[in-house]
């Protein structure tokens, strides 16, 4: 059943987690009146943002936000003397007490920066650039007691919802968060001036029966190139596990090598038993087979990251682990 929600008065709001979308929240509710404190995971608190070698807190201190990290979230929630307040998590790693949650009626929410019901669970971006996935969005989800950090249990209700198409030629997940950061900006900002004006928001059931579940995945457990499968799969493949991860994963003489940057050449056909052959080196790059067509690779690197371009040879074969 859907309800209407008008936040009248806001004194304070929490912001808890890690990432670029908690900084752009942060410095759009500085344009504004709102009262805001930043609380971060000791763990978050020195991760860096994709494409980046900064802690998190670097990057606060950065865009001059002021912050604490949260060393016991049960002192917090027991604390807590705000009466009119919201607390919006960005994929915080805490999780919140059951008696706080329901004590706490609307004022709690998750920013999901993922189309809900689609894509719960976790490597949002992997799975989608796997998938080739042309439509994205993002929600601000109620938290409610079924909530459990990880998105593997969201139940609540949507708050607001934006849905967006992909552009073209996204190549690599850091690509990919960097076009979805962009929408994810305005979104928040359209998210605040509703706030601001004491807009009305209907906050709205999940439609389950359009709901998919994916797990997390492990670079270097799950990233096995198989060979077996056509050219544009195989790209899409490599290029989900590509900047800021290791790479897809092959053998050459039973040594793992990590692949990234994939792109199509041709469709012209080839046996399978030729799929996986170097047949080409040049600029920089390597020329691989498949059995639906020729195939570049812009970075191929050993365990340790180094660059072995130069010692692979052609007529050599990229080969799945067995």
């Amino acid at each position: 059943m859907n309800k209407k929600i008008i936040f009248k008065k806001i004194e304070m709001v929490y912001i808890f987690g890690w990432g670029e979308s908690l900084i752009n929240f942060a410095n759009l509710l500085k344009k504004t009146n709102f009262k805001f404190k930043i609380l971060l995971h000791p763990k978050q608190s020195h991760m860096p943002l994709p494409g980046s070698n900064k802690s998190f807190i670097k990057t606060l201190f950065d865009n001059n936000l002021d912050f604490a990290t949260c060393q016991n979230i049960k002192k917090f929630e027991k604390n807590l003397i705000d009466k009119y307040f919201l607390l919006i998590s960005f994929g915080s790693y805490f999780q919140f007490n059951i008696k706080f949650v329901k004590k706490n009626p609307y004022k709690l929410y998750n920013f999901m920066p993922i189309p809900m019901p689609r894509y719960r669970g976790g490597a949002h971006w992997t799975w989608a650039m796997m998938k080739n996935e042309k439509y994205w969005g993002c929600n601000i989800q109620e938290i409610d007691e079924f909530t459990k950090e990880g998105g593997f249990i969201d139940t609540g209700k949507i708050l607001f919802s934006a849905n967006y198409k992909i552009k073209k030629n996204i190549l690599t997940p850091t690509e990919f968060v960097k076009y979805i950061s962009k929408k994810e900006k305005i979104f928040l900002s359209k998210f605040i001036h509703k706030l601001k004006n004491k807009s009305r928001f209907i906050l709205k059931p999940i439609n389950e029966s359009r709901s998919i579940f994916l797990p997390r995945i492990k670079t270097e457990k799950d990233g096995w190139v198989d060979w077996n499968w056509s050219s544009k799969e195989i790209i899409l493949f490599i290029n989900s596990f590509s900047d800021p991860y290791r790479g897809a994963s092959a053998l050459i003489n039973n040594k793992r090598v990590f692949l990234q940057n994939a792109k199509k050449i041709n469709d012209e056909n080839f046996h399978p038993f030729q799929s996986s052959l170097i047949v080409r080196k040049y600029k920089n790059r390597l020329f691989v087979l498949t059995s639906s067509g020729l195939i570049s690779i812009d970075n191929i690197s050993n365990s340790m990251g180094k660059n072995i371009f130069g010692e692979v040879k052609i007529g050599q074969k990229l080969e799945k682990k067995i």
